[in-house]
């Protein structure tokens, strides 16, 4: 399979699907009982994961089977096996290394596949079940039940599958710190104020900003969690300090700003609280906001007109406190990335200095947890700010020409 392929229709659900299946050495899985799915406009996922009792060593031997073995691969077990991509899923070295870097993060310590964890759900479920294994047995077999031995065969059973697997997966050092591009969700208008001819689900959108001075390629970058789904065409790309935006309905979007919105979500925004992780082709996160309409995210944006804006792309976005609301009109042309605007001296002591370009309408200043403490309307190229009167720590400044020019951190002496 092509890394063009599996970058922009397969999803890593692939990759936990081959883990469960091959924990379990399950010998129906590939050839039987492998389903797939896909939302509208989403990846081809792998799953649900279904019938596993052919599995931990346990098979119909009455027929003459014995294939759910500690040591092999289900996916490439003699005349067992399934589809040939699942081969050549494994033989991509981008794939595979993946596969292993998942395998690590879910058997480490604490992880829910470490042998620890494995074994006292074993114990759990066995506290659970003696009572009824015990009646069980004696209904069908007039004998007392005991699960000893074959508990000690599944907990020896795990033990060498773990072993075996982590043995054969291999390094995943290729793959383990992986640099994500600088891609930032900064608005939201998930609750649109129904009116001029426009419902509220029309109306919705989410802004996404390259916040680098680098063109971005968007090829296999996708909106993980379902709900809504939307994944970016293979090659598109987004220009360095560019904003774009993917909106419910592209029309409405057309109508009422005047532009045309990059691409189309299907499905909804909740008005509740939404999930939005922003991964690339491999499931690394890029960006994650679980918004909400209570406190203390901004209420307002529930219904009333504005919608949710991140008050700085340097903020963390996971946090209500960092988002604020706007009804300002929006613009394909709004950056956050302007070398021609400076804010010196940084660090500043008492008197901050603002010089740009071109005319600046407006400047802001918040604290580090979002917090709007001062505001300024200069109208002019150039202007010295007063920060005397501040306690020593991290600040932001905003300055805007109609929209958002350039943000700054600041270090406050």
């Amino acid at each position: 399979i092509s890394d063009k392929l599996a970058s922009e229709r397969v999803s890593p659900s692939f990759i936990d699907f081959m883990v469960i299946n091959e924990l379990s050495s399950n010998a129906d899985a590939y050839q039987y009982s492998t389903y797939f799915h896909k939302d509208r406009a989403g990846k081809l996922r792998a799953g649900p994961i279904w019938d596993l009792n052919l599995t931990y060593g346990n098979d119909l031997f009455l027929w003459g089977f014995d294939r759910s073995k500690f040591d092999v691969w289900q996916f490439n077990n003699g005349d067992n096996i399934g589809s040939r991509f699942w081969l050549d899923l494994y033989n991509n070295s981008t794939y595979k290394c993946y596969l292993s870097k998942r395998w690590n993060e879910l058997t480490q310590t604490g992880s829910i596949l470490n042998q620890t964890n494995i074994d006292n759900l074993i114990d759990e479920t066995v506290t659970l079940i003696t009572e009824a294994a015990e009646r069980d047995s004696q209904k069908w077999f007039a004998t007392p039940a005991d699960l000893t031995p074959k508990i000690s065969e599944l907990k020896n059973f795990v033990t060498q599958r773990i072993s075996w697997m982590t043995t054969n997966l291999g390094s995943f050092n290729s793959c383990n710190n992986v640099i994500v591009p600088a891609l930032v969700i900064s608005k939201i208008h998930y609750n649109p104020l129904a009116g001029n001819g426009f419902t509220s689900n029309d109306q919705e959108f989410i802004e996404i900003s390259n916040t680098s001075s680098s063109q971005i390629n968007l090829s296999g970058i996708y909106l993980k969690e379902l709900g809504v789904s939307y994944q970016f065409p293979y090659n598109s790309t987004i220009g360095a300090g560019q904003k774009i935006y993917l909106a419910s309905n592209t029309t409405t979007f057309l109508s009422k700003y005047g532009f045309a919105a990059f691409g189309k979500f299907t499905r909804n925004l909740s008005n509740k609280s939404h999930k939005l992780s922003l991964v690339d082709a491999f499931g690394n996160l890029i960006d994650y906001v679980n918004y909400s309409d209570s406190l203390p995210w901004p209420i307002t944006a529930d219904g009333t007109g504005p919608y949710l804006q991140l008050i700085n792309t340097t903020l963390d976005n996971s946090l209500a406190t960092s988002w604020t609301t706007s009804n300002s009109s929006l613009a394909i042309s709004e950056i956050n990335y302007v070398s021609s605007t400076t804010f010196y001296p940084n660090p500043v002591n008492e008197f901050l200095n603002i010089q740009s370009d071109f005319t600046l309408t407006k400047i802001e200043i918040f604290d580090n947890n979002g917090r709007l403490l001062k505001q300024f309307f200069p109208n002019s190229d150039t202007i010295q700010i007063d920060l005397s009167d501040l306690q020593k720590g991290i600040y932001f400044a905003k300055a805007f020409n109609n929209e958002v020019v350039k943000t700054g951190k600041l270090l406050k002496k």
